[in-house]
């Protein structure tokens, strides 16, 4: 049989190099690898970790993801403790909640002074605010605790798995969002400054200085280990409009935050047929087009082509093998004598969904299993089908991914895609932002009246200021909570029949699903605070203000509970990583009391397609785990690979099709004329 030789490329100035990627440099003392969610973060940064670790280096390999992958990537357990993964590699899955909490317990006696100090209310109530806000504590802590253990000398190199672009990005601004709630707690202690410098004329630094200075002083050195010249991120991609797109972003955050980035990582490059085959033909095809684009806009990055492995990437073994490649080594993909699977009837359960009279539809899943395509198209299929019905397709990922699946700008405002469907990628920092501004101005004029009262001149100042942060403590995530209110608000209107939602990767989805009982009990918390000041000013309208938002996440949760307004289906493909994701997702959506029956397992090799060894072999990996998540009880539908990136209105006619049971396009025929799928 004929073998098929990949030589990873990397792009240089202009000039292909086989070499080997710089962040293999030994120069290096932290490595974070980024991108959008299911395009192999997680298996880069494992097999870096692992082939640098060989070399010599005692490397830790940690995650900041709050949907962990590692564990499932080295097949060994490994969870929120150091864990021995080879010689010189050892693993952390981060829990920063578990962080947040030890951080609150050793420290709740010194923030306890400043806020008594700095306020006359009670620090319980300010208390109860910081332990349910701390915003971008959770992505502080675990850069923290990164620098922490950079600082005790124990290993030569890290290197972290970050979570999705857009949570990504959150955790580079985190020194900022930190900053506000240290900024807080720094207000509270000036206060006490000045009023001792005024009656006894001095002030002598104790230990809430010194935690105030410590935390500040971390803060810098979170900021200086970003900025690092020691310290590089690689963003991660595949050959697809929605990977190169995030791709951009994250590469212009990192670009305004002096972040090194010296290589790019293009995953999964399909290897050029060897074998006839249509699908490998047409799937090399479709890439082409972003090969040469890619390399034009980021010539002045090292590109480095990783292939599609006709296996999955997972323990040691294929670690270093994909390790090797990624170094330079050229792959050599030898066609087995693998079996041509028989033809299945694939099995599509979700059409039942359309039957019930649903408010709000959620799509949910791990990042990269076709969540935001599976939201276009249900959407497109549902509009088209029932004409005389509304339908909004919203967007509540911070990395917004519909504009790129209809091949049209959609943004925050509500943008008519055709006839009656509609799409909206809701800005959640916009909503956020347009609380505190009615916040800050209903403050400021609650004040304005007292400003010439002699009796409030030194307290005045200071409490003013005081109130004004407390709309920075805010919990992690109220404002995607905001931007779901919206949402509802939207529903409640009765504007639009059905709303459906894409939403962020799984660890960020299972966070707002939370959410709102979070936000209940902040805004709880801030209104009590609220009633306390009203002693010495009237805050009428800053309470009803607060009471308002209240009663949307309340109505916003009474929604999400209803079986019979809301239903989240879950999506995923047939891999390891994404099953594991998909059982945790279903525990947490099972907690949050919120409707999920149908599971779609997407991008599956169909059989009569599979004509050649590579397809094969995918084929019979995939067939396992498509066994596994049919063992969790769920409705479950599977979904074709097609030949083309699904983009555009007449490709997500065509997956809608497929999905909703018709099995083929009108227009091509692609679910019965290529695949024979159902």
């Amino acid at each position: 049989m004929p073998v098929l030789t990949f030589i990873h490329s990397n792009y240089t100035g202009g000039k292909n190099m086989n070499k080997e990627p710089g962040f293999f440099s030994d120069e290096l003392n932290l490595i974070f690898f980024g991108g959008k969610g299911g395009e192999g973060k997680t298996t880069c940064a494992a097999a870096t970790a692992l082939r640098l670790s060989e070399r010599g280096r005692k490397t830790l390999i940690l995650s900041t993801d709050p949907a962990h992958s590692l564990s499932d990537s080295f097949g060994i357990h490994i969870g929120n403790k150091i864990t021995p993964l080879k010689d010189n590699l050892y693993g952390l899955e981060i829990d920063s909640r578990e962080l947040i909490e030890e951080f609150m317990k050793e420290n709740e006696i010194t923030i306890s002074k400043i806020v008594d100090r700095g306020t006359y209310l009670d620090a319980d109530d300010i208390l109860k605010m910081l332990s349910l806000s701390l915003p971008g504590m959770d992505e502080y802590m675990a850069i923290l605790k990164i620098r922490e253990l950079m600082r005790e000398g124990e290993y030569d190199l890290f290197i972290s798995d970050t979570a999705p672009t857009g949570h990504s990005i959150r955790l580079l601004l985190t020194p900022g969002l930190a900053d506000e709630w240290i900024g807080f707690l720094d207000k509270l202690a000036e206060k006490h400054r000045y009023i001792t410098r005024t009656f006894r004329g001095r002030y002598v630094k104790d230990e809430t200085d010194a935690f105030l200075e410590k935390m500040h002083r971390d803060l810098r050195m979170v900021m200086k280990a970003f900025t690092d010249v020691k310290t590089e991120f690689v963003p991660v991609t595949i050959l697809e409009a929605m990977g190169v797109e995030e791709t951009a972003d994250l590469l212009s955050a990192l670009q305004d935050l002096k972040i090194n980035v010296r290589s790019i990582v293009i995953n999964r490059a399909n290897l050029s047929p060897i074998e006839k085959c249509d699908l490998c033909a047409h799937r090399v095809k479709d890439q082409e087009r972003y090969v040469s684009e890619i390399y034009e806009k980021w010539g002045r990055y090292d590109v480095i082509q990783v292939p599609l492995f006709p296996h999955e990437i997972r323990g040691s073994e294929r670690l270093s093998e994909f390790g090797d490649v990624l170094a330079g080594k050229p792959y050599e993909y030898k066609p087995s004598a693998e079996k041509r699977q028989r033809k299945k009837k694939a099995k599509s359960r979700i059409k039942d969904l359309l039957e019930k009279e649903l408010k709000v539809l959620i799509i949910g899943g791990k990042g990269g299993v076709g969540k935001t395509t599976v939201a276009s198209a249900s959407g497109l299929y549902i509009a088209r089908r029932k004409p005389g019905k509304k339908i909004l397709v919203g967007s509540t990922d911070p990395a917004h991914s519909l504009s790129d699946s209809f091949d049209l700008h959609i943004g925050n405002k509500v943008t008519k895609i055709e006839n009656n469907l509609y799409g909206l990628e809701i800005d959640a920092e916009e909503a956020m932002a347009e609380f505190r501004d009615k916040y800050t101005t209903e403050i400021k004029e609650a004040f304005e009246g007292l400003a010439r009262d002699r009796r409030t001149a030194i307290d005045l100042p200071f409490d003013r200021d005081i109130l004004q942060r407390l709309k920075e403590l805010t919990p992690p995530g109220l404002d995607e909570i905001m931007a779901l209110a919206k949402i509802v608000e939207l529903t409640k209107s009765s504007e639009y029949d059905l709303i459906i939602l894409d939403t962020a990767p799984t660890g960020h989805t299972i966070r707002l699903l939370e959410l709102p009982d979070i936000a209940l009990d902040w805004f709880d918390a801030f209104i009590r605070i609220i009633h306390k000041y009203r002693e010495m000013v009237s805050l009428t309208d800053t309470l009803r203000l607060v009471l308002e938002k209240k009663r949307d996440t309340e109505e916003t949760l009474k929604i999400l509970r209803s079986e019979a307004q809301t239903e989240f289906v879950g999506v995923t493909i047939p891999e390891a990583m994404s099953v594991f994701e998909t059982e945790h997702l279903i525990s947490e959506i099972k907690k949050a009391e919120i409707c999920l029956e149908h599971v779609i397992i997407n991008s599956i090799i169909p059989a009569p397609a599979a004509k050649c060894s590579f397809c094969i072999s995918q084929l019979k990996n995939q067939r396992e785990y498509i066994k596994e998540i049919g063992k969790l009880g769920y409705k479950i539908t599977e979904i074709p690979l097609f030949e083309h990136e699904i983009r555009g209105i007449d490709m997500l006619a065509d997956f809608g099709e497929v999905i909703y049971g018709e099995g083929r396009s009108h227009k091509t025929g692609i679910g019965n004329k290529l695949f024979g799928f159902f």
